[in-house]
């Protein structure tokens, strides 16, 4: 049991460091000119920028996200299949969806084993951002992004028939 108490403990300093870590970044990033564009977008229920019509940086200077050379099962890959066969054992089907990305050199091979690791059919490549499409980070999508990804899902799902109009 002590040894349980010790894990948490350290699971919950990491999470307390890493929130600190993004606050920092928030804090940093937020440039007068971040901040009037993000006042002048349109803001929905769930909290997410509307309308980012423009591209404040450009893509080719943005740091790329790199993805494993080799796919190795984690913790938490265990955690989400358990999740996900509970789900399919009461009849919930469940589709993973990453956020959105940009960069520009992407292997697909650890994405497609990740993909068949989950027995997921939505392809990654429709959550990449191309550069026109990136507002001011690698996960951040503008206007053009945040029309396209959505309509290309609810497309796929709809011939999928996991969603019905």
């Amino acid at each position: 049991m002590l040894c349980i108490y010790w894990q948490n403990q350290k699971k919950y300093q990491r999470k307390w460091q890493l929130l600190l870590i993004s606050l920092k970044h928030a804090r940093l990033s937020a440039t007068p000119e971040k901040i009037a564009r993000r006042n002048a977008a349109r803001i929905t229920d769930t909290g997410c920028y509307r309308d980012l019509d423009k591209q404040i940086r450009d893509p080719k200077t943005l740091n790329e996200i790199v993805f494993p050379e080799t796919f190795e099962e984690t913790k938490t890959m265990i955690e989400i299949a358990d999740f996900i066969a509970r789900c399919k054992a009461i009849d919930i089907q469940v589709t993973m969806l990453p956020p959105v990305f940009y960069t520009r050199n992407m292997t697909t091979t650890w994405t497609e084993k990740l993909y068949d690791y989950f027995q997921e059919t939505v392809a990654p490549e429709l959550f990449r951002l191309t550069e026109s499409e990136v507002y001011d980070s690698v996960y951040h999508a503008n206007h053009e992004g945040q029309k396209r990804v959505p309509n290309q899902l609810i497309q796929q799902l709809l011939e999928r028939e996991e969603l019905v109009e």
